[in-house]
């Protein structure tokens, strides 16, 4: 545990509901607390888990139980892994991507029109295209190698 960070943390938030503690200070455009400390910009709600629980075991995320972006209560975080992180996102509800019926490009995602890569969803009909117009220009330029020769 580290005290001095404790009351650096504890200087810069205000209290929320549910029992957040809310960093008042600089956020990122997804909205978690960031602070300056070690001579770099850290993640503060990372830096609370670190100042009132430990260090971060290796390859974890913190995440929060209150689904709080700002909240730096020690309470509110546990470390996961990305997956999990992922699959809490899901069950909430709060995965942006998770709530979109279509790609980019206006096309469905179901079963049929769908893969999964990596915790992703991919529009085939997007992907084929992509693969398509690949391949034609790298035939198109091994066929302008061989003329230039």
């Amino acid at each position: 545990m580290n005290g001095a960070l404790q009351i650096k943390i504890l200087k810069r938030i205000d209290l929320g509901e549910n029992g957040c503690w809310i960093y008042s200070r600089g956020k990122t455009t997804a909205g978690y607390g960031v602070l300056y400390h070690e001579e770099k910009q850290q993640l503060a709600h990372r830096l609370s888990y670190e100042a009132f629980i430990g260090p971060i075991p290796e390859g974890m995320n913190i995440c929060h139980r209150c689904d709080n972006p700002p909240c730096v209560n020690y309470n509110h975080l546990f470390a996961g892994t990305q997956k999990q992180n992922l699959k809490d996102m899901k069950e909430k509800g709060r995965n942006f991507f998770s709530k979109r019926n279509h790609c980019p490009k206006g096309h469905i995602f179901d079963g049929e029109n769908t893969i999964i890569y990596r915790g992703y969803r991919i529009c085939k009909t997007c992907k084929y295209e992509s693969n398509r117009q690949y391949h034609k220009r790298r035939k198109s330029n091994e066929s302008n190698n061989h003329t230039a020769k």
